[in-house]
């Protein structure tokens, strides 16, 4: 793999925009992308500045710790670097995605958009009426919950998702926010849940 190839912005795309709405397309990526990533900016400015002319009269007025401030500004800086970090390694890719996470059953759009609405319902009711009691659990349950709502609300209105993130250095789906959200809850959960089991068999195994 050459340099200019790991380091490009991304890959061309898959998925071809109808010739009708390229120009239509192309402005609202580009408009999109604009805002973010000036919004982005903009408040990582404003807080690090604003960090910097207050942190004497929080540490004067007792409201923080001189190390608090130390964490909070290491806090900002590494969120920038990091950034500046993966920019190298993910690119930004236009798909319509209709299908569900990292571009999977692209022809169930339907039965998917049911399938999901069903099982945030069923979350959202687990949640509201109290009936996780764990704190990891409830964690996992709301990052998932997070993750595909934002998608049905792209596949109800769109009759698709947008998926806008491309890993670089290997060949795999595009896949946005909401995926990695869903993604992250589901492994957290079924971890959890595994050590949970061994742990009570454990304790089961003891008691004998």
């Amino acid at each position: 793999m050459g340099i200019y190839k790991f380091l490009r912005i991304s890959r061309p795309a898959a998925f071809q925009v109808p010739e009708q709405e390229i120009e239509q397309t192309y402005r609202k990526v580009r408009r999109s992308t604009f805002v973010g990533v000036t919004a982005g900016y903009s408040l990582y400015y404003v807080c690090r500045m604003s960090l910097s002319v207050v942190k004497q009269p929080l540490i004067d007025g007792d409201v923080l710790t001189a190390g608090e401030l130390g964490l909070i500004g290491s806090g900002l800086l590494l969120i920038y670097a990091f950034g500046k970090f993966i920019n190298g390694f993910i690119g930004w890719n236009y798909v319509r995605n209709t299908g569900a996470a990292f571009g999977s059953f692209s022809q169930s759009t339907t039965l998917l958009t049911v399938v999901t609405g069903a099982v945030i319902l069923a979350g959202i009711i687990l949640i509201a009426t109290k009936k996780i009691k764990s704190k990891f659990y409830l964690t996992c349950a709301v990052l998932i919950i997070s993750g595909g709502l934002g998608n049905l609300i792209d596949r109800i209105f769109r009759g698709y998702v947008i998926d806008f993130i491309d890993v670089q250095f290997t060949d795999f789906a595009v896949f946005n926010f909401a995926d990695i959200l869903v993604t992250v809850g589901s492994i957290a959960l079924m971890i959890y849940v595994i050590v949970d089991i061994f742990r009570d068999r454990k304790k089961s195994g003891e008691k004998k």
